[in-house]
């Protein structure tokens, strides 16, 4: 199996959607975890011995985003403790990222975060345009409404 990168706003349950796409291929441990939390606070370089650990620091912290990031030669909560150079990232996913926001000097219905059945038409767009772009050269299949695309393809 193979993993995806996602970058997931709060919901009800962020944990259970970053450990089912994290735990693919024994990269759990290795496996770059950041959190942003509340009054915009960055936490990178978090990693965690399994599932079970990271569902109680998200619930411990509570962040508002959470980025499931590259593959590391070392548990990248202990980067410090390795041979300067010797912490490099192995695999990275390509991502992108479309937010609503980027959209907010076009759209007339809504602002900031919010989204409607109109505001959709144009994350829809922009998925197509990804899509012709993409499929057939570097991705074997359109990347759907939910913009994470699983597989081999996806890795580098």
């Amino acid at each position: 199996g193979v993993y995806a990168s996602i970058s997931l706003a709060r919901s009800d349950s962020p944990s259970a959607a970053a450990v089912s796409l994290a735990v693919v291929k024994n990269y759990f441990q290795r496996r770059e975890f950041s959190f942003t939390l509340r009054d915009d606070i960055y936490v990178r370089y978090q990693s965690f011995s399994s599932p079970q650990e990271l569902e109680k620091e998200l619930q411990k912290t509570s962040p508002y985003k959470i980025d499931v990031g590259a593959v590391y030669s070392h548990r990248p909560s202990q980067r410090n403790t390795v041979h300067m150079g010797a912490f490099q990232a192995q695999e990275k996913e390509l991502v992108f990222d479309i937010d609503m926001t980027d959209y907010d000097d076009v759209r007339s219905c809504c602002s900031s975060a919010e989204i409607c059945s109109k505001c959709w038409t144009l994350m829809t767009i922009a998925i197509r345009v990804i899509d012709r772009a993409l499929v057939g050269k570097y991705l074997p299949r359109p990347l759907g409404s939910d913009c994470c695309h699983i597989g081999r393809s996806a890795r580098h």
